[in-house]
This record gives structure tokens, C-alpha cells and sequence, in this order.
């Protein structure tokens, strides 16, 4: 079975806007944020356009980081020895904002500046975007943030009238499939930003201390279902 899966939530772009760090942690301050979406997620209405996102469940060891739980047997390598927790990844673009009222700077987003990242989450904040989206559908709405404090990345959220993306894609098609192109290939990072997927081998030969191959179950990253569906599929798979 694959460890990450695909689901459905319901101008000149500089070389610089992807690069390694493409993992967001937010700063205390306002951001605004698209989400990026496909279509074909869901089988019974390929057509159907969703917000693209990553679920796994995972686990930590200080000499592994973050791995994949495939079960008792990398449940007992772990730091706590507990079954791993489930963590979802969807990739973003943040747009230039004031950072104290998060108001859109045009200006700034007319010359190229942006930053495309994945931001991996618990199930409580998936719960929310869930309630979001429910009634603000996050393929229209853009996403305001407000981080208050750093260490444990405590948020408050609230939907924005419209889509930056979307009014780039009717508006300067040409400077949103460049963005496209860059937010494609972070999204392709969504596994590695998530967790590594190991071996019982691979984990051993870390925690002591030997060196390992960096490659795991590398072929992790298929399969869909709908947004409305998710959160029960994620709590079905605890």
C-alpha cells in the first residue's frame, strides 16, 4: 500500500520563488495564502477541481527525524514507541502582505514577489480548514493567517472574498502558469516534507549510528478520494 496519498480539499516569476526550504513555518505575523488545486482527484467527478493535499501518519526518532508508520514493528522504533500521529501537507503560495494587517501588496506581487511552500499540519488545524471550507470553499477563497506564536505555530484563520491565484489565472494568464510551474514542483515535495519513508533497516542503521542508503520506499505518492471524505479516511487509518 502507498505511504502518501493524494486527496481533494473539496511577468517574469523569479528562479529564486522554489528552493530546497520548501517546508512553511510561519513567523509571528499576518500571511495570505492560495491553495494549490488539480482536477481528476476524485474518480466519480474528474472534472471536479480540489485543493491538493497529502495525508500520512508518522513517527520521530533525534537520529531519524520523521518517518512513516508502517506499523508495530517502526512503532517500536520511534522515541515514544506510540503509533504515529496523522499529519497533512498541502502546498501554498504566500503572497505579499502588510505584515501587521495582511493586506494585499500589489505592487509588490506585480514584480514577482511571492513564495511558494508546503505547509504540513495536524488534524487540528486540517479541522478547521475542514469547517472553512464547508462554506467558503478554499478553491475560490484565499486563506488569511495569523500566527501568534512561533514554537507550536498557534494560528487564527479567516477566508479572504476572493483567490489571488484564481483572479491571476482570469486576469495575467501568462504570470500564473509560470507560478504554476514552480507550485507543481513543490507540491512534488509534498512526501519528503511530510516524513522519510524508511526501512526497519534503513531506521536501525541510523539510530546506530551506521551509515544508510537515503533512499526508502520512494514510490509513495499516488491515489485519491474526495475532500468531504477525507477526514474520515484519515481517522480510519488510526
Amino acid at each position: 500500500m502507498s505511504s502518501f496519498e493524494v486527496f481533494g480539499l473539496g511577468s517574469n516569476i523569479p528562479a529564486l520563488n522554489i528552493n530546497k526550504n520548501t517546508r512553511f513555518k510561519a513567523e509571528k505575523r499576518k500571511y495570505r495564502v492560495s491553495f494549490y488545486t488539480k482536477t481528476g482527484i476524485n474518480p466519480n467527478n474528474p472534472d471536479a477541481e480540489m485543493v491538493a493535499l497529502t495525508p500520512v501518519k508518522r513517527l520521530y526518532h533525534p537520529s531519524v527525524g520523521y518517518f512513516v508508520d508502517h506499523g508495530t514493528e517502526y512503532q517500536k522504533l520511534s522515541k515514544d514507541g506510540k503509533s504515529g500521529k496523522q499529519y497533512i501537507a498541502v502546498t501554498v503560495c504566500l503572497w505579499p502582505v502588510n505584515a501587521q494587517n495582511g493586506q494585499l501588496d500589489q505592487s509588490r506581487l506585480a514584480s514577482g514577489e511571492y513564495e511558494v511552500k508546503n505547509w504540513v499540519m495536524g488534524l487540528d488545524k486540517f479541522n478547521q480548514l475542514t469547517s472553512i471550507n464547508s462554506e467558503y470553499p478554499l478553491i475560490e477563497h484565499d486563506l488569511k493567517i495569523d500566527c501568534t506564536e512561533v514554537q507550536f505555530q498557534k494560528m487564527n484563520f479567516s477566508p479572504c472574498r476572493d483567490s489571488v491565484l484564481r483572479k491571476l489565472k482570469t486576469d495575467k494568464e501568462s504570470m500564473y502558469k509560470e507560478i504554476m510551474q514552480i507550485v507543481e514542483g513543490v507540491f512534488e515535495k509534498q512526501p519528503q516534507d511530510l516524513a522519510r519513508d524508511l526501512t526497519l533497516d534503513q531506521i536501525r542503521e541510523k539510530i546506530s549510528g551506521e551509515v544508510s542508503s537515503p533512499l526508502g520506499n520512494s514510490s509513495s505518492f499516488s491515489s485519491d478520494s474526495n475532500f468531504d471524505d477525507l477526514l474520515d479516511n484519515v481517522l480510519d487509518k488510526d
